[in-house]
């Protein structure tokens, strides 16, 4: 059995537009078979996206297990002042983490890496 923390080659393409609200606006994400809720914004993500918009961030950000990428799309459009790499295990997650942050024109980096072992950068915070 695959699961989305795999890197599965074997899983079916099966693209998609998923819409959300967040925080008053609809976003749209393109996800697939074998990523992290490709169906929506899981509620865990979306607490964590609250709070730290709500606090505020700056600076460079890793979004380690960036899935198909909300956090790591969603965090520059309400903090500005952060510098966003997207990491995951998953090679069809990071697909669709570029694809996303290309749909925002994000100049989001996004590294294929299981856990910290392709990311050589120092970050001011790491979210996952």
């Amino acid at each position: 059995m695959s699961h989305y923390f795999d890197n599965d080659r074997s899983l079916p393409d099966d693209r998609k537009e998923i819409s959300f609200r967040f925080l008053g606006t609809i976003y749209s994400f393109v996800t697939t078979a074998g990523v992290f809720s490709k169906s929506d914004l899981d509620f865990g993500t979306r607490v964590l996206l609250e709070t730290v918009i709500e606090h505020g961030l700056e600076g460079k950000i890793l979004d380690l297990g960036t899935g198909y990428g909300p956090v790591g799309v969603l965090i520059p459009l309400y903090c500005p002042n952060t510098d966003v790499t997207m990491s995951d295990v998953n090679e069809r997650a990071c697909q669709m983490a570029k694809e996303n942050s290309a749909r925002y024109a994000l100049p989001n980096r996004v590294i294929v890496s299981d856990g910290f072992s392709a990311v050589s950068d120092s970050f001011d915070a790491i979210l996952l």
